[in-house]
């Protein structure tokens, strides 16, 4: 996962920027409809330094309300903050990246949400999004497939041959690792394109073991909102750099056997 997220890492722009917001996945607590933002945390230790929370915007998240009234963000205490690693897995590629320049940082562990929650949420993060000098990052793996991950679903051979223009993984030399990259590229492809509703249905379809899934609707409906209500806003341009797999699959695999993929994106004006 590493070497691919650093292409992710050296596209952020360190002049100007003084916010960082980390939106991650949550592994260990089950969050619904909701987001958590740590509680009595005033920074995080990393082999290069530490990074600073920004508590002032934390403590205008935990007044934010969604339509009705109900509170959008929860506590995350420090033993579930310890235990989660979607968030911390970030932080030394952003302290290196950043070095000693002056910035915050945004720690938010996402729940499972709804497409209603979600549309709240962007709502919530899209004017943050817009300041010039706040960027967002948003921690995912894509597919875990293998049966320890109870997920096996393949695409067909069409969709395979259509893909095989922009597949790392030849399907001649490794079948099932094309057949996996093919189905991420269908998700990634929504993704580059901005589609929040198509993305939603992507996931309905296929059920991709995305674990930053929510993370990720997050953002799109950030960019699907941004135009509404910002309408004097830059367009942006959504691109994959780099893709890669945990190791090689076997024509055959085995009970056993199993696969995680990542991918590194980047947003920048267009």
């Amino acid at each position: 996962a590493g070497p691919t997220a650093a292409w992710s890492f050296k596209n952020i722009p360190q002049a100007g920027v003084s916010r960082v917001f980390i939106l991650g996945p949550s592994h260990h607590v089950h969050f619904r409809n909701t987001c958590a933002l740590p509680q009595g945390t005033t920074h995080y230790e990393t082999p290069f330094g530490p990074l600073i929370l920004d508590q002032g915007v934390l403590n205008d998240l935990r007044q934010a309300r969604g339509a009705q009234g109900e509170q959008l963000f929860v506590a995350l205490n420090n033993s579930q903050d310890e235990d989660e690693h979607s968030v911390e897995m970030q932080l030394p590629f952003l302290k290196m990246m950043m070095g000693e320049q002056n910035f915050t940082v945004v720690p938010v562990v996402v729940g499972s949400l709804s497409e209603g929650a979600e549309q709240a949420f962007g709502s919530v993060f899209a004017p943050y999004f817009e300041d010039p000098a706040t960027i967002f990052l948003i921690s995912s793996d894509f597919c875990h497939w293998g049966s320890r991950f109870r997920y096996t679903h393949l695409p067909d051979d069409r969709d395979v041959a259509a893909a095989a223009g922009k597949l790392v993984n030849r399907p001649e030399a490794a079948p099932l690792n094309a057949k996996i990259e093919t189905l991420d590229r269908q998700g990634m492809e929504l993704i580059e394109a901005q589609d929040s509703p198509g993305f939603r249905r992507y996931l309905e379809n296929c059920q991709n073991t995305i674990c930053g899934r929510n993370p990720i609707a997050i953002l799109l409906e950030i960019l699907r909102q941004r135009p509404q209500m910002f309408p004097s806003c830059p367009q942006l341009r959504c691109e994959f750099v780099h893709y890669s797999q945990s190791q090689t699959m076997p024509t055959r695999p085995s009970a056993n056997d199993s696969c995680v993929s990542y991918a590194a994106g980047v947003i920048q004006v267009a």
